[in-house]
Formats: structure tokens, C-alpha cells, sequence
């Protein structure tokens, strides 16, 4: 987009400046733990959960898991324990847990509502992060084309509504590329399931333009341009030089959408999409797990440790830019 000429150049320099790091540096990432101590009521809403947990602690979980979600914490489901007891203090009830929230390290744009891509059957870890990427893909030929729509449904500008169409076609190739590379390392992609949506407000678009885009599809873009200089395949540096370039464009294009949108909303709303923003960004550092051995030397994705490092350097720019 031509009203971020310095985009693609800032994106390409941090890359790069991370790049030496990653031969001089060893150390992991882990998923941070949340020790959390709740006091309750025997009879109160959390009475079933309660019981259950007592006759069986294996429905502990389920009590930990409501607290959870009542209190806003995590979604039903989403938290995995490594602790979850009940104490008895005097006439107090308490749950004491320890948990963690897995967080999805694929970059990328996600459609609303996308469900859960599934097992997926492969024979090696490269053929498998293939397949989940070639999942991501065709999932965002969706997310994008229903950007399109509610960009022309809210009357935005004509080269906003053939950009988010343009990158829904380039997100075909993506999943023709990527699922191709699966196939050849013994995988099999899972299509997503993606339900209809109906239109959102402009509001939401931007929310969630902010997530998907801002955040989510400039890191997947420069982690594409990563990959694009250091992994070990032939075939796969060449194909993440493609993806790359297309990621970078539709990171500039949600650049756009964002500085369109924003001056719409009130303040609240704006100070909002920024929370978002800033919350995606602190996810996808607090997220960052090691790929496989083989993924980092073969496909050239970063460990954890580099992708931490880009994740901070982007939300960096993005701050002092904004």
C-alpha cells in the first residue's frame, strides 16, 4: 500500500537485525504458569463443580475450568492445569490451581469463527507444521474475503475492498504451496470449517483487523521473510520468498484498513482497538514455544527465543509509529 512506503523496508531491517542473534544464542521458552488461589461458596455456583471434584479427583479440572471462565480469565476449555486442588482453611473454601494457556504460535489472518483444524496425520514434524500452515491459509482466503465485503458494506475506499480480494487470492496459492510442501514431507492438510458470518459492525472489523492484522499477519510476515533466508530446503527457502512478499502486502494492507477505520470510532472504541493491539502482541511473546529441531533447520522457522525477540521489535515499531 502505497501510504506505508517505509513499512516493507522496517519490516525487512528488524528481520535482518535479528538474524545474527540466532546463531549466537541457545535458550528456550517456555509457556508461563499462572498460580491462582480462589476462595468460594460450597453452595454456591460452583456447588456441582465442587462436589464432583471431591468424589473424583479427576473432575477437578472442570471446577478449575469454571473459576476460570467465570472470572474471565481464559475460555471454556482453553486452560491446561498443572494443579487444582481444594484447601479447607477454617470456614474457608479455596481452589489453589496452577495453569497454563496454550496460545496458538501460528501467524496469520483467522476468519471468525474458525473452528479447530484437528489431528493432523503426518510422518514427519516439518510435513506437520506444513499441513497446520496449509490449514491457516485456506482458512484466511475466507477471513479475507469476508473482509472484503464488510469493507464495501461500510464504504471504505475502493483500493481497501480490491486489496482484502486480492490477498484472498493470494492466500489460494499460499495453501496450493504450503499444502504441496506437507504432501512431500508426508502430510495430509485438514480443510477448515469456517461458519457463514454475518456482517459486522464497523467496530468490530476493526477490532478485529487489529488482532488478525496488525498484529498477528505482520509477525506471520516476518517470520515468512525469516524463513525466507535461512531455511535449509531449497525448495522451501524459495517458496517462503513468495509467501513473504504476499504477507508483507497484506500486513501494509491492514496497516491501511486500521488507519481508515480508527478516526470512525469514538474514543472508547479506539482506546479499545489499541488494548487489543497491545494484549495480541504480549500473546504472541508470552506464546512462543521451540518448533521441532528439524522445523528450524529444514524450514527455517525461528526458535522461540528469535521469534520472541521479532514479536518485541515489531510491537516496538508499531508503538513508536503509531
Amino acid at each position: 500500500m502505497t501510504r506505508f512506503p517505509r513499512f516493507r523496508a522496517t519490516l525487512r531491517n528488524i528481520v535482518i537485525a535479528a538474524l545474527p542473534l540466532c546463531l549466537a544464542i541457545d535458550c528456550g521458552y517456555s509457556a508461563e504458569e499462572f498460580p491462582l488461589s480462589v476462595e468460594i461458596d460450597p453452595d454456591g455456583v460452583f456447588a456441582q463443580e465442587l462436589e464432583d471434584c471431591l468424589s473424583d479427583d479427576l473432575a477437578c479440572a472442570q471446577l478449575c475450568d469454571a473459576i476460570l471462565v467465570k472470572q474471565g480469565y481464559a475460555e471454556a476449555g482453553q486452560a491446561q492445569f498443572l494443579e487444582c486442588r481444594v484447601m479447607f482453611e477454617g470456614p474457608e473454601t479455596r481452589v489453589l490451581m496452577t495453569y497454563t494457556i496454550p496460545y496458538d504460535d501460528s501467524c496469520g489472518r483467522r476468519p471468525p469463527g474458525l473452528c479447530a483444524g484437528g489431528a493432523i496425520a503426518a510422518r514427519s514434524a516439518v510435513g506437520a507444521r506444513f499441513a497446520a500452515m496449509a490449514h491457516l491459509e485456506a482458512a484466511s482466503v475466507h477471513a479475507f474475503a469476508t473482509v472484503a465485503r464488510e469493507l464495501a458494506h461500510h464504504g471504505a475506499p475502493r483500493a481497501l475492498v480490491v486489496g482484502a480480494l486480492r490477498a484472498a487470492q493470494d492466500e489460494v496459492r499460499h495453501t496450493a504451496i504450503t499444502a504441496g510442501i506437507a504432501r512431500a514431507w508426508g502430510a495430509v492438510p485438514v480443510p477448515p470449517q469456517v461458519p457463514a458470518a454475518p456482517l459486522r459492525s464497523l467496530y468490530a472489523l476493526c477490532l478485529e483487523n487489529a488482532v488478525e492484522g496488525c498484529v498477528r499477519e505482520t509477525m506471520g510476515a516476518a517470520v515468512a521473510t525469516w524463513a525466507a533466508h535461512v531455511a535449509g530446503d531449497r525448495q522451501i527457502r524459495a517458496a517462503m520468498r513468495v509467501i513473504a512478499e504476499d504477507e508483507t502486502r497484506h500486513a501494509e494492507l491492514s496497516a491501511a484498513i486500521d488507519a481508515w477505520a480508527l478516526p470512525q470510532l469514538t474514543e472508547a472504541q479506539r482506546k479499545c482497538v489499541e488494548y487489543a493491539k497491545r494484549l495480541a502482541a504480549l500473546e504472541l511473546v508470552r506464546g512462543q514455544q521451540d518448533p521441532p529441531a528439524d522445523v528450524v533447520r529444514i524450514a527455517g522457522l525461528p526458535r522461540a527465543v528469535d521469534a520472541v525477540r521479532l514479536a518485541i521489535a515489531l510491537e516496538v515499531e508499531r508503538r513508536r509509529a503509531a
